[in-house]
């Protein structure tokens, strides 16, 4: 009955979680819904008691990177770069993804260069194509912020070149074209 327990409270938080990412991803570059924010928090409490009352279980490892992701999303950057830090000494043979979302922590805390530096050193060594994809995405967005639009550019293009997904894919060229076209 327990490992049905923590794997229902696991499936839950993972629903919340697609459904708030799905809610973020419509609005990318707007205001964040509070639909959005709300299920990010519900995602906090579930993965939080799957910790709590089964960190020995195969889903533990999951639920850290989806509080640290959830807490990221809900722009609460020191929190979430804390988690980070926890699922790195906890499970320190898949650091990448931790190491990837505290590259954009520093970033949101107001840190680009170290933030690319990091990002910059992770696509020397990653080896799966939509890693590397989501690494030249994060890139991209971190350049325009810092407002350095061709070196963005470039960064997307090459996101869009290691991306498997279709319709991540189109997206990402579409980016490429509005971008182009605001650029003149």
């Amino acid at each position: 009955f327990s490992s049905w327990a923590y794997f229902n409270t696991f499936y839950n938080a993972q629903e919340y979680f697609e459904k708030a990412e799905k809610q973020r991803l419509e609005k990318a570059g707007e205001t964040i819904p509070p639909a959005a924010i709300d299920a990010y928090g519900k995602v906090i409490d579930k993965s939080q008691y799957v910790m709590d009352k089964y960190p020995d279980s195969k889903y533990a490892e999951k639920s850290l990177m989806l509080i640290g992701k959830s807490r990221f999303h809900r722009k609460e950057y020191r929190i979430a770069e804390t988690v980070f830090k926890q699922y790195m000494e906890t499970y320190a043979d898949n650091v990448d993804q931790a190491e990837y979302w505290m590259a954009l922590c520093k970033w949101k805390l107001g840190k680009p260069q170290p933030a690319l530096d990091v990002l910059q050193s992770m696509l020397e060594i990653a080896a799966d194509h939509d890693f590397i994809s989501s690494i030249h995405l994060s890139i991209a967005e971190i350049q325009l912020d810092i407002e350095n639009p061709k070196e963005a550019l470039e960064h997307l293009v090459l996101a869009a070149e290691t991306n498997n997904d279709r319709d991540e894919r189109g997206q990402i060229y579409f980016r490429i074209a509005d971008l182009a076209y605001q650029s003149g």
